[in-house]
């Protein structure tokens, strides 16, 4: 009841507290570059996170110096997957008379043109009245050609006809194929589709009129590369399964992951590790590491173990190799998240990343590139995952004026259809995140797992996570839950997850009134009457609490190598993995100032913690921080890995790293989008 009467006070609060365009919903743009809510003007009607105390604008300033940048990109993507005006997604009707878009309702999911700012309502008082009904009209027949559910699968090939580049160069129709994508005349990109050439929109694909003419090219499926059709960054997928790009000298390799094919699979026989302990066939996968009988260590590839030598991994008693994680964000801009050489480079074996509305997409493009590396990927799928579109909740909340058993279906659906696009490029699955904290009820949790997890493995064999509660009382809502769930015949789960945050570690001087970490590791595993590993998918210590501590960047790496030492004490059946929180200070969603948990800051300057993660994965764990050479420096600015939409260096956060690209066009008044489009091309196509 006084939860209750409290939520009902904060709720009067805040309302007092919002502009009176609040309730409308903040527009899209279709300005080159645009895609966070943060980069609308300080007070735009309908936007309440650029008020004064908005997320755009805490200290109300209205200089968005201290704006929570993820989030407004993040939140944009959510609600503007496509952009303004992106058909993709928008659906089929069989109603009659239906046969244009603009006939969906103001703001339909799924139809960007529909939404404030979209061709449909480009004023945005959802009336229409200046809608682009001839757009609507054509770009519906164009999608839906013969009604719905009736469109002819498309054609195994394509040839297209009539088309030249921007140079001028006549496309030969021989050398075209589906797929086949070229820069045209008005210098976007075209798709050679089964119905011909397809606008594919986007930034300007020429750069600058360098000519450039490759010849002797062949792609992966044996079409021979006509020299004319070829033009400055061109990419083509090789022979060999890799990329290749025309340049002013000829085809370069451009690597990376396999361009035509699903990643391999991986499953290793006759292994056993240091310490004469069989490992389970089954438990391995590609990248799966462990410390052989000759003190080496081994990996598991797709042709079986191979020797990756080293130091001997056995000193200082046993190693779970497979433990060391990292908690990253690939959803925000690129200062926030690692590069693939980055991760190598620590020792890292697993990264986690959470799923966003409308970026799905990402975890392909991560997925391929850390598998090329021997790395394995965990996702999290939670309220965060999927637009909400029965119970209309936000997507950092859970259903309030909505029936749980709707959700839950809801919640299933969605982990079925992205584990159906995606599920070859993820290696675990976490099933939502910190349940207790975000209000689900212990009495409903566990059904929401039963279904998700039913769907899921109606497609995929990968590992199962339930995700754990992290607040006060969370040993007894984990009691709850394991109660019920280890009732089914079949557990809805493979491992069990858990955040064990203000946890005291021996030799290290934070919380120490706190539970210890192996109390609270031991407490879970005796909970469980039938046990599964866990998984420690999120552990670390903020800065912020260690004030008191002299030097809080030395407590700080001191934690972390206590925290391995003890998690490497455990087998792997009782501790699997354990994630660091987190790669960088970007992750959490406040980045300004927030609990400073990362191995980089905001500035991209690495913390001592980064090389005590280090000595840890690749060498063994340093439990006197002093003792640590200290790599220290800022990291460069990163060019985009993950989210390929980000194509402008101002829609990257202000920071130190980046100042000599963002400067001046991004501080100029309005930025001048077109520069920054140009200086993150040119430093991320430099060799």
């Amino acid at each position: 009841m006084h939860r209750f009467i409290l939520a009902l006070a904060v709720l009067a609060f805040t309302c007092l507290l919002l502009p009176a365009t609040a309730g409308a919903v903040c527009p899209c743009s279709s300005a080159a570059g645009f895609d966070n809510f943060c980069h609308h003007a300080p007070s735009t009607a309908g936007c309440s996170m650029t008020w004064p105390g908005g997320y755009c604008d805490p200290n109300g300033d209205a200089s968005y110096t201290d704006a929570d940048w993820v989030r407004g990109y993040n939140e944009y993507r959510g609600q503007y997957p496509n952009g303004c005006n992106a058909s993709e997604s928008c659906p089929c009707s069989s109603a009659a008379g239906f046969d244009n878009f603009c006939h969906h309702a103001p703001s339909t999911p799924g139809c960007g043109m529909t939404w404030p700012g979209g061709y449909c309502d480009p004023n945005g008082d959802a009336s229409y009245s200046d809608a682009d009904w001839v757009r609507g009209y054509y770009d519906y027949q164009d999608s839906f050609p013969s009604g719905c559910g009736s469109t002819p699968p498309p054609s195994p090939s394509c040839s297209c006809s009539g088309g030249s580049d921007y140079w001028g160069n006549a496309i030969n129709p021989a050398s075209t194929y589906c797929g086949y994508t070229v820069c045209g005349g008005d210098n976007q990109n075209y798709e050679c589709t089964s119905t011909g050439w397809a606008s594919r929109g986007g930034s300007p694909c020429a750069g600058s009129p360098t000519s450039c003419t490759c010849t002797g090219g062949t792609d992966y499926w044996g079409h021979a590369i006509d020299p004319a059709s070829t033009y400055c960054g061109l990419d083509v997928c090789g022979a060999d399964n890799q990329i290749y790009e025309c340049t002013t000298s000829g085809w370069q390799s451009r690597g990376g992951s396999p361009c035509a094919t699903p990643s391999p699979s991986c499953r290793c026989t006759n292994g056993s590790d240091y310490w004469g302990n069989a490992i389970n066939p089954d438990s391995t996968y590609c990248g799966y590491t462990v410390c052989g009988g000759d003190n080496q260590q081994y990996r598991c590839d797709p042709d079986g173990w191979q020797a990756i030598g080293g130091s001997p991994c056995a000193d200082g008693g046993p190693r779970n190799l497979n433990c060391f994680g990292l908690a990253i964000n690939a959803n925000g801009p690129p200062v926030s998240a690692p590069t693939v050489a980055q991760l190598q480079a620590l020792g890292v074996r697993w990264v986690r990343t959470i799923v966003y509305a409308g970026n799905w997409e990402m975890v392909r493009n991560l997925g391929e590139a850390l598998n090329q590396a021997n790395i394995n990927l965990i996702v999290v799928f939670n309220s965060q995952s999927f637009v909400d579109t029965l119970c209309e909740t936000d997507r950092f909340q859970i259903p309030g004026n909505c029936f749980w058993y709707a959700y839950q279906d809801q919640f299933a659906d969605n982990l079925l259809s992205f584990a159906n696009s995606y599920d070859d490029y993820v290696d675990a699955y976490e099933l939502w995140n910190e349940p207790d904290l975000t209000d689900v009820p212990s009495n409903a949790f566990p059904d929401l797992i039963r279904q998700g997890s039913a769907a899921l493995r109606t497609v995929s064999s990968k590992p199962v996570i339930l995700s754990g509660p992290a607040g006060q009382n969370w040993l007894d809502y984990f009691d709850e839950i394991l109660f019920e769930l280890e009732t089914d015949a079949t557990l809805a789960y493979d491992g069990v997850a858990v955040h064990p945050y203000g946890k005291r570690l021996a030799g290290v001087p934070a919380y120490p009134q706190g539970q210890t970490m192996e109390s609270a590791i031991d407490d879970v595993l005796n909970l469980m009457s039938r046990p599964v590993p866990l998984w420690i998918t999120e552990f670390g210590v903020p800065l912020v609490d260690l004030q008191s501590f002299g030097d809080p960047a030395a407590v700080q790496a001191d934690y972390l190598s206590a925290a391995y030492t003890l998690f490497g004490q455990y087998s792997e059946d009782e501790v699997a993995h354990a994630f660091w929180f987190a790669w960088s200070d970007y992750v959490q969603d406040s980045v300004n100032g927030g609990g400073r948990m990362g191995l980089i800051d905001v500035d991209l300057e690495r913390r001592l913690a980064w090389d005590a993660y280090k000595a840890c994965a690749t060498d063994s764990c340093v439990l006197d921080s002093s003792q640590l050479t200290a790599m220290g420096g800022r990291l460069d600015c990163p060019c985009p890995a993950w989210d390929t939409t980000v194509d402008n260096v101002c829609a990257y956060p202000m920071v130190e790293a980046c100042a000599s690209l963002q400067q001046p066009a991004c501080a100029e008044t309005p930025i001048n989008w077109q520069e920054g489009y140009y200086q993150l091309a040119q430093y991320c196509s430099a060799p």
